[in-house]
């Protein structure tokens, strides 16, 4: 840091053909260790089996990370009995006991798991992988929400559907900013056939008893011809009301993941990209010796793509 505060006085600017010039010769020696990164899960409820997306995620800093010649060390809240603010408390000085140069978060669920975490953010480079979190403004990778829906609308269009309805958590709604939603609206304005979005309100962990009543009831009232969801219940739900896919009404996930590889239509998230840039985002925060929130924030987006399956029309 001193040396950089020296070169800032001296009016230094950075030769950007050096700087590609070096990032070669990095490549060259990606097999020889550097440093380590942490890569921190906040979701107290991720066990020590991961879910399908988060296992793609680990994969994807990891290898990437590798080929820098950064190593991977895991830390889940999980393992932790204490508040999460204890637990950064903690973890803090593990990092810095082990010259940990910067963190991964993930699994991050609201704004107040972050705030918690300040020992950790205010004194390492960081990028968060998932939903942009406003306070602490960290840089962050996420899906772009706003491109699935509209490439998943477009899609069953093209499939020759006309009445495209969305089912989707409220929760996950305010999460994503509600961008499915507002994809989703901006082409309903042209098809004003279609259904209203419903939103379901119940926790993830209950039987959903009202919910199925409110879907079961939205169906029969506006007779979708085909159902965009990110809930691997909801084609279940419409085996229990009868319908069959595709012969009665078109299903696709709007997040294809393991987890629903057996519906085998909707919209793959490539998980393990998102991994791999948030790795390349928070070696080069390193490399320019950025740490704690940056002057600006800046989110990357990582498009989805349409993976045609057996429960949609074939044409």
């Amino acid at each position: 840091m001193k040396i950089q505060k020296i070169a800032r006085e001296q009016g230094y600017q950075s030769n950007a053909l050096l700087a590609q010039l070096m990032g070669e010769l990095r490549k060259s020696n990606s097999g020889k260790y550097i440093a380590t990164l942490a890569a921190i899960s906040l979701n107290p409820e991720v066990k020590k089996n991961r879910n399908a997306a988060s296992t793609l995620l680990v994969q994807g800093y990891t290898q990437q990370a590798r080929q820098h010649g950064y190593e991977i060390n895991e830390f889940r809240l999980s393992d932790a009995p204490q508040s999460i603010q204890q637990y950064s408390t903690r973890l803090s000085k593990i990092l810095k006991a082990r010259t940990i140069k910067g963190v991964i978060f993930y699994d991050v669920r609201n704004e107040s798991d972050l705030a918690d975490c300040r020992s950790i953010w205010e004194n390492q480079a960081c990028i968060v992988i998932g939903p942009r979190i406003q306070s602490p403004a960290l840089n962050f990778v996420t899906v772009d929400h706003f491109y699935t829906a509209k490439l998943a609308c477009e899609k069953m269009i093209y499939a020759g559907y006309s009445k495209v309805g969305i089912v989707l958590d409220a929760w996950v709604d305010n999460i994503m900013e509600h961008r499915l939603v507002a994809a989703y609206n901006t082409i309903r304005m042209e098809k004003p056939q279609w259904p209203p979005v419903l939103t379901l309100n119940e926790m993830r962990d209950n039987a959903r008893l009202n919910d199925r009543r409110r879907f079961a009831d939205w169906i029969s009232c506006y007779k979708p011809d085909a159902c965009l969801c990110l809930n691997n219940f909801i084609p279940e739900w419409l085996n229990d009301l009868g319908y069959r896919y595709p012969e009665d009404i078109g299903v696709a996930m709007l997040d294809l993941n393991e987890d629903s590889r057996h519906i085998g239509t909707g919209i793959n998230q490539r998980m393990e990209c998102l991994g791999k840039k948030a790795a390349d985002l928070v070696i080069g925060q390193i490399n320019r010796g950025e740490t704690s929130i940056p002057s600006f924030q800046a989110g990357t987006l990582i498009t989805g793509e349409w993976v045609r399956g057996p429960t949609i029309r074939q044409q």
